[in-house]
């Protein structure tokens, strides 16, 4: 039936008594400009007494759902709510006729959260933002906190860069761990106390891109020489904190491999678990971190010596960052204290002294660090790999590049970039 109605309100009140006459509960429909009338569209959706308004959709074909709407369900067995004595106002089903038991443990609930009276985005937004600090707030003390990662990558530089122009002082609190544990927390808020900060600068973010380096990853499994290699994944320059590898895991699984981590800390792993572990694998990768806590628990555990017999067996050895310099003579690492490089001595298999990131600025302090070392250094920036097979050296990249330098102790300690020919190292 159609019905003429004088104005939009007469309307309204004919709708309520179509209502009313029908059955309340079920559905209603209207049609007008959603974008101009949200003030029409608020009084009806207050007025009608049913579970379902459609706006601009047909009510008897719309009702049934999936037409004009794709997240409406068909209405097939509708409940009409209280309006219609019904106990649901959703299709009724299978679900309606089960016990739903529900078992709450008791849980401090976050009371409120206070976002940022501005917030800057877009790129070339950072020093904006970072000069309202002092020339809006007044800002003296700075105190910045991030992980490791992202201080040793120079992520913090331009920051900091800029805090010194400002004449704000500032310190870097950058041991904060994927997953904190409460004495990260701790050791960061007596560095605060110390330092008396009047604003804090927290920085986070990034993520591990397999797309980035899947060359080096394929590279890896195929010098296993297995269709479906099996790999052992060493978590230990992280602490055996495993938050954030899943990438490193699903790189391999993309490519066919079985992956085991290996926790060399977990009092469950006896020496001989370990040994076996790692001499019956295929395929060996260590994660990043610290190298120093890793060449420690390394011999701590007697992992190094059955990764010497790994190696002996031609097992695949590779790793990122402490994970690749744990190979070699030495690693030049950040693991000092507060951050500073420092020299560790590794397993040795390569007889050369390794540092990765050398990209970064604060890494390439490693050309001149490197000077008077007792053996030859080489420095690989993100995204570059080096392979050592037969006694023969060769670099490659992933799909962003990067190059490989050799500083020869024989030469001086001459830089020299081995990307595309990197036989100087051959042993």
């Amino acid at each position: 039936a159609l019905y003429r109605a004088k104005n939009i309100n007469d309307a309204f009140d004919k709708a309520e008594h179509l209502i009313a006459d029908g059955g309340y509960g079920h559905t209603s429909s209207i049609y007008l400009n959603a974008t101009t009338e949200r003030a029409k569209l608020a009084e009806f959706e207050n007025r009608m007494k049913t579970c379902r308004i459609l706006v601009n959709t047909p009510s008897s074909q719309g009702g049934i759902g999936d037409l004009y709407n794709f997240k409406l369900a068909p209405s097939l067995t509708l409940g009409c709510g209280s309006w219609g004595g019904n106990s649901v106002s959703e299709n009724v089903g299978v679900k309606h006729l089960l016990n739903i038991k529900t078992v709450a443990e008791r849980r401090e609930n976050m009371l409120w959260f206070r976002a940022p009276e501005k917030i800057y985005i877009k790129k070339g937004c950072l020093p904006v933002a970072l000069d309202e600090l002092k020339n809006v707030m007044g800002k003296e003390r700075a105190f910045i906190v991030t992980d490791n990662f992202l201080y040793s990558n120079g992520y913090t530089k331009p920051i900091t860069d800029k805090l010194d122009e400002m004449g704000i002082t500032h310190a870097t609190f950058f041991d904060v761990a994927p997953d904190p544990t409460l004495a990260s927390a701790k050791a960061g808020a007596e560095q605060m106390r110390a330092f008396r900060p009047d604003c804090i600068i927290a920085l986070g973010g990034g993520r591990y891109d397999d797309g980035e380096v899947m060359p080096i990853f394929e590279r890896i499994v195929r010098e296993s020489g297995k269709e479906n290699p099996h790999v052992v994944f060493l978590p230990t320059a992280g602490h055996d904190d495993t938050e954030g590898d899943e990438p490193i895991w699903e790189s391999f699984e993309k490519l066919g491999c079985t992956v085991e981590t290996l926790k060399l800390t977990d009092p469950a792993n006896t020496r001989e678990h370990i040994y076996d572990t790692l001499v019956s694998t295929d395929i060996v990768y260590a994660g990043g971190g610290n190298l120093e806590f890793m060449m420690n628990t390394f011999k701590a555990t007697g992992a190094d010596e059955a990764l010497r017999e790994a190696y002996k067996r031609g097992k695949v050895l590779s790793g990122l960052s402490s994970g690749a310099m744990c190979w070699f003579d030495m690693g030049y690492d950040d693991c000092g204290e507060n951050g500073s490089f420092m020299f560790v001595d590794c397993i040795g298999l390569l007889p050369y002294c390794y540092c990765p990131h050398f990209i970064s600025e604060r890494w390439q302090s490693f050309g001149t660090a490197v000077i008077g070392c007792r053996v030859s250094g080489i420095g690989a920036e993100d995204g570059a790999a080096l392979i050592f097979k037969d006694g023969h050296f060769s670099a490659m990249c992933g799909n962003d590049g990067g190059s490989v330098f050799y500083f020869d102790k024989d030469n001086g300690f001459a830089k020299s970039d081995i990307t595309e020919d990197a036989s100087a190292l051959d042993i």
